[in-house]
């Protein structure tokens, strides 16, 4: 489903890297400088803090240095800085560069900060041998979600290929990882389970844990869920077919799951399903769930079971 969403932006946009902060290919408090120079100036002309603009307040520039991904004969990918109180989120600043003669999107895909999946959704079209200077934000609301204060590490897949011709070969397809405040300072997050959680599934490839239930959640009927794959491969989570009280209801949920990676997820019902089918409490639901191999969906389930849950 992440991958759809990344061709549906993908296709939007056509219409309208090494010291401390280390780089490296997969298969702690960030630095304290930052550069504020709008209120230094308010000190100096006794204006008090409270008159300064949010936008003032708000950037926080890493010290982190200019860190080359990809420099070869095709393309150019650097993180020239990142500015982690940007209003949009937290902010890699990224310098791009194409040099061959056909139209590139670079998009960044399966990409994780400390461990847990937080996807930027971030595509950009640049034009046979133009540039750009882009920025890729992280959504401050999956922070907040995973209770991210300090980034150690931010792992993604960068994927560079003809923008007209989805069929080519891709120019880049490879993981990497970045250390904002060093790779001395990585540290594996684990979250500690609660009295309130009800596992689903947990075995030695994953696991599929609720967290909560929100009946009135904006987008319907929810149930939070904690997800992890403990393997080497990129798995999916899918829920096939549903009903709530004996009616068929389908929350048609599913979401990918990098490997060795987390997700906290949110499955959520219609109100208008809940409406046709005369249902105010819900008494009982029950899941047909399936985990698979994302991408390979021709191998043997991780998953298939049905599960029911009684609110």
């Amino acid at each position: 489903m992440k991958k759809i969403s990344v061709i549906l932006l993908s296709a939007a946009l056509m219409i309208g890297i090494t010291s401390c902060g280390t780089v490296r290919e997969s298969s702690g408090t960030p630095a304290a400088d930052t550069v504020d120079v709008e209120e230094q100036n308010a000190k100096e002309d006794n204006i008090s803090e409270e008159d300064l603009t949010d936008e003032a307040k708000t950037e926080e520039i890493i010290d982190f240095p200019e860190t080359v991904i990809v420099d070869n004969e095709e393309v150019t990918f650097i993180i020239e800085s990142i500015d982690a109180d940007n209003m949009w989120g937290y902010t890699l600043k990224v310098y791009l560069e194409n040099k061959t003669d056909k139209d590139l999107m670079f998009a960044m895909e399966n990409a994780s900060v400390n461990g847990y999946m937080c996807d930027p959704f971030w595509a950009s079209t640049v034009n046979a041998g133009m540039k750009d200077n882009t920025d890729i934000s992280f959504k401050a609301d999956d922070f907040e979600k995973y209770h991210i204060s300090d980034v150690t590490d931010i792992e993604f897949k960068l994927r560079v290929y003809d923008a007209n011709d989805w069929t080519a070969d891709n120019v880049v397809n490879e993981i990497y990882t970045i250390y904002p405040s060093g790779e001395d300072a990585y540290a594996t997050y684990i979250r500690e389970p609660e009295s309130t959680d009800v596992v689903l599934y947990d075995d030695e490839n994953c696991a599929v844990t609720i967290t909560s239930i929100e009946p009135d959640n904006m987008w319907g009927y929810t149930i939070n869920v904690y997800l992890e794959n403990k393997t080497d491969q990129n798995l999916m989570y899918a829920i096939e077919s549903s009903s709530v009280n004996g009616y068929m209801s389908n929350p048609l949920w599913a979401t990918e799951v990098a490997a060795g990676k987390k997700e906290i997820s949110n499955i959520s019902w219609s109100s208008s399903d809940f409406e046709a089918n005369g249902i105010t409490d819900v008494e009982n639901i029950t899941m047909q769930f399936r985990v698979y191999d994302a991408d390979n969906i021709s191998t043997a389930y991780f998953v298939d079971e049905t599960f029911e849950i009684t609110p």
